[in-house]
């Protein structure tokens, strides 16, 4: 994909979604650092900016190496204060018809609706780009605001996995929450049916 990064910068009406660069890596490092973060996440914060950089020089390609998924990030900005409030993630599989959607918001700016805001931002923006029909969000059981923003967003819950994986001493259980594209309707003036598209 060659497209220039500045056609992914989306806004909200709160917030300004960068695409990601390697230039972000100094100034959200220290943020990735707070363990609370990484509670319902098998991931352990970034070792150093240089290690942060790398991956995000990685990220900056938009594929994996084997091309099945198209990797789009963002660092997320409050519009009145231009701090980065958190990163955005789609992880888009064309093939499996489907995007999965993930985010991290830092401690201070939690609580705020901010992650609704930009996984809304994402997924319209996802949904309108590719040739897919769904979008997934992942949530550890335990991870109330993350099943609270899947819901607000519209998604069901598709399934609960038990036993996904242990970590830091707990024993993960699983929810999968799908979002599917609606389906357009119209009515045929000569028929006087809704069709559904």
């Amino acid at each position: 994909m060659t497209t220039n990064n500045s056609v992914f910068c989306l806004e909200t009406d709160r917030l300004r979604l960068e695409f990601i660069q390697e230039g972000h890596a100094d100034e959200i490092f220290p943020a990735l650092q707070c363990p609370d973060l990484y509670t319902f996440l098998e991931e352990e914060p970034p070792r150093s900016p240089s290690a942060l950089r790398e991956r995000y020089t990685m990220l900056r390609e938009k594929k994996s190496p084997d091309g099945s998924e198209i990797w789009l990030n963002w660092v997320a900005r409050d519009k009145s204060t231009d701090k980065c409030i958190g990163t955005f993630q789609a992880t888009v599989e064309v093939e499996e018809d489907l995007a999965r959607l993930a985010y991290i918001v830092f401690p201070e700016f939690q609580g705020r609706g901010f992650a609704k805001d930009g996984t809304l931002a994402v997924m319209s923006f996802v949904l309108a780009t590719y040739p897919i029909e769904r979008c997934i969000i992942e949530a550890d059981t335990r991870n109330l605001a993350s099943v609270c923003v899947a819901l607000g967003l519209g998604f069901r819950l598709l399934v609960m996995t038990n036993r996904v994986t242990v970590f830091k001493g707990y024993e993960s259980h699983e929810y999968c929450f799908q979002y599917v594209r609606p389906r357009k309707t119209f009515r045929s003036q000569d028929l006087g049916i809704a069709v559904t598209v």
